[in-house]
């Protein structure tokens, strides 16, 4: 497997948390700020009731989706979008397995789109201090939540997880630890409707344990692409995620940017994905959204519906 196969030392473990893109660093710290009355801080609770996108959500203060939101008002809104048109198209309700489920944001926020009764969810989070919120967070909904690793095969792996200090966490495998992991074709016997992954590099491990589950010709992958994430904590290549997709059989990409804003439609293997890739290296504030799926049309259709949909985002940004 290639879970941080460098096996972090000490100095490599520190680098974690430089990788937190400054936008982020800079939310935390606006987070983390607490109001004085007269000279004295204020008592905060260390959790906050928000309402992101439609849906209630419970999080920790320090959380830096409300402050993004706020910030960027497409943050995080096109899985909600994709997900009703993805259902418009459906007579039953829509099979969603979302891989680095978290803090069950996604899973809450696309219910809130589409009706609890729209989505069936498989929510997968590797890191134990998520799970009692990403269960607050999605009561009543139907779902089914795996604490695991999500990657090439199931059984047992040698890893343990290491926050990144945003909300986030890194697998790392080089204290001994074990932990469970499971592949996503082993996840459902239904049939997948959407896979999201985000999983702060490791897209490529999962990938290799969803080949069944990629072969469904209407599934759509939505999925996190950080280069610099994925070198760096994934020990691939970012390319390899790409060419893994491409002989899955999905020819073309469309892109977000990081604050949610569609860029356009383009082959996996392309010069404009490589050059993108290539950018994001060099910008530790940037990465890309990917969305695939083998119906091209239906790709154009819903990407003209996204390029409308966010049509003001030059002016509110």
């Amino acid at each position: 497997m290639h879970y941080c196969q460098s096996m972090l030392s000490a100095s490599i473990r520190r680098l974690l948390a430089e990788v937190t893109p400054p936008l982020l660093v800079k939310a935390l710290r606006r987070a983390h700020s607490v109001p004085a009355i007269d000279g004295v801080p204020a008592k905060e609770s260390v959790e906050i009731s928000v309402n992101v996108h439609g849906a209630a959500l419970i999080l920790p203060r320090s959380h830096s989706l409300p402050h993004f939101v706020a910030r960027y008002p497409f943050y995080d809104s096109a899985l909600p979008a994709l997900a009703s048109f993805l259902r418009r198209h459906k007579t039953s309700r829509l099979n969603v397995v979302d891989v680095g489920a978290n803090f069950g944001d996604t899973a809450a926020i696309i219910a809130a789109s589409i009706g609890r009764d729209g989505a069936q969810f498989v929510c997968v989070e590797a890191d134990a201090q998520y799970i009692p919120w990403l269960r607050r967070n999605t009561e009543g909904m139907k779902v089914d939540i795996v604490h695991a690793i999500a990657g090439p095969v199931s059984g047992v792996t040698q890893a343990t997880m290491l926050p990144s200090g945003a909300g986030t966490s890194a697998i790392v495998s080089d204290d001994g630890s074990t932990a469970r992991m499971i592949a996503v074709d082993d996840l459902s016997d239904e049939p997948i409707d959407l896979l999201k992954i985000d999983t702060d590099g490791f897209e490529l491990e999962v990938l290799r344990g969803a080949t069944r589950v990629l072969s469904r010709d209407d599934i759509a992958v939505f999925l996190e692409y950080s280069p610099p994430h994925i070198r760096r904590f994934g020990g691939a290549e970012p390319t390899e995620v790409l060419a893994t997709l491409g002989a899955a059989g999905f020819e073309e990409a469309m892109a977000y940017d990081n604050i949610g804003i569609p860029i356009g439609i383009f082959p996996c293997n392309g010069d404009v994905i490589a050059a993108l890739s290539s950018y994001a290296e060099r910008r530790a504030d940037f990465y890309l959204d990917l969305l695939l799926a083998r119906d091209r049309q239906r790709l154009r259709q819903f990407f003209a519906l996204e390029v409308e949909r966010t049509r003001d985002s030059a002016v509110r940004l």
